[in-house]
């Protein structure tokens, strides 16, 4: 339990609480729709988010999630070499014909060819690799195989580095291959450690986040500009000003949403009926393809880009999109009460499946560099959970296999004996 409120609220301080405290500093953010954060919306914030904390405690002790075995897809050394050399080739041939910002100035990905397709299949796949390898790192048997399986994702990984977060992934795989003790020292924390340990620690930890944060940064500015300007973009004057507001801003799209939909656009069923009418005709519209009969394709495909061309100013033409976050998606369904108790029972069913994520024995338990790693995984299940479970493409396949991901990791975990740690 305490492993998954840890992952729950530093999700809520981190993008709402944080932008929250930006905005009375800074104001709103110059990419969004002009709205007002005043008393009255701080009343409702907090109406708003105690309305949601008390649903998630009600639903947290009536719903009972019972899975006690499971197919461990990962036991399969060699299948997954296999796909690790597959991967590794497809990632070395999109290299070579696809950029970094391949997302924000390529094709949709329904007419980019294959390889492109190939790619975003193979990537939740090579991530839940080594998020498995990582949180059982302890309960499993370290052989050549897999040692070797890891670095050939890995390469897979760097050829196909498309998005920011990436860089997240990227980094810890690297550490824990250089150094697998000091990696674990890291991923865990002693309870009985020392003061002076723990201090130190803390810097070690810190140093290494900012290390991290500097990658997710610089990939983050090379996706959107290209790398022919990227150069130019941190040698200028104002480069740290730039950075923090583009921090700001990537904090924020979460906040700024609800926030947006709760001011200007509660109870207004026109919304309401517009997002359901997209999540219905996507839907729809994929079943076509898959049977073989496809119908005129949607001009709106998923609650990203509505989500888009509803908050933000200087829309682009391109077919990109903004993930609302779990509040803000329910928020464009619903009036924003209803829609804070369907968020209530929707984290009481992560918080079921991340009850197992318990380390055996009492001298370690899980460091915030596995919290923090537990957000990014988990970003399918919050940055728009109607459009993973309902969209019937990369969404929902990313979403379902990170679920039977989730679920292999808390039984192993459960079941694992006892065993000494780094």
């Amino acid at each position: 339990m305490r492993f998954s409120l840890s992952v729950l609220f530093t999700y809520i301080f981190i993008f709402y609480l944080t932008p929250l405290f930006l905005y009375f500093g800074f104001g709103g953010h110059a990419n969004f729709i002009p709205f007002v954060i005043g008393y009255e919306y701080f009343i409702f914030f907090l109406l708003f988010f105690g309305t949601w904390f008390f649903s998630y405690l009600v639903f947290v002790g009536l719903i009972k999630v019972s899975v006690n075995r499971v197919i461990n897809i990962f036991k399969f050394e060699y299948l997954w070499l296999c796909i690790s050399f597959v991967s590794m080739v497809v990632g070395f041939y999109f290299k070579l014909n696809y950029g970094l910002d391949f997302r924000q100035s390529g094709d949709k990905l329904s007419d980019s060819g294959i390889i492109p397709k190939l790619v975003f299949l193979l990537k939740p796949v090579a991530i839940s690799y080594f998020v498995y390898h990582m949180f059982c790192y302890h309960a499993i048997k370290q052989t050549g195989v897999v040692f070797l399986s890891k670095v050939l994702f890995l390469f897979f990984m760097i050829f196909t580095l498309i998005a920011s977060f990436e860089m997240l992934i990227i980094s810890l795989v690297v550490f824990q291959i250089v150094s697998v003790k000091g990696f674990y020292r890291v991923f865990y924390s002693r309870v009985d450690i020392g003061f002076f340990n723990r201090y130190l620690k803390l810097v070690l930890l810190v140093m290494f986040g900012l290390l991290i944060l500097s990658g997710v940064v610089f990939v983050g500015i090379a996706n959107k500009t290209g790398m022919d300007d990227v150069g130019e973009y941190f040698s200028s004057n104002d480069v740290v000003s730039k950075l923090l507001y583009y921090l700001y801003y990537r904090l924020s799209i979460f906040n700024s949403s609800l926030a947006i939909y709760v001011s200007k656009f509660n109870f207004d069923f026109d919304l309401y009926f517009k997002s359901i009418s997209i999540v219905a005709e996507s839907f729809l519209y994929r079943v076509s393809i898959l049977v073989g009969a496809a119908i005129e394709r949607p001009e709106l495909t998923n609650m990203n880009r509505l989500n888009y061309e509803t908050i933000f100013v200087n829309l682009k033409d391109k077919e990109i999109g903004a993930s609302p976050g779990v509040f803000a998606s329910f928020s464009m369904l619903m009036p924003a009460y209803a829609a804070a108790i369907l968020s209530g029972l929707y984290f009481s069913f992560i918080s079921k499946v991340l009850n197992g994520f318990v380390v055996p024995g009492n001298q370690h338990r899980f460091s915030m560099i596995a919290v923090f790693l537990m957000i990014y995984y988990m970003f399918p299940f919050l940055h728009n959970p109607v459009n993973s479970f309902m969209s019937l493409g990369p969404e929902v396949f990313k979403a379902v296999l990170y679920l039977y991901v989730l679920i292999i990791i808390s039984l192993k975990l459960t079941f694992v004996n006892d065993q000494e740690y780094y």
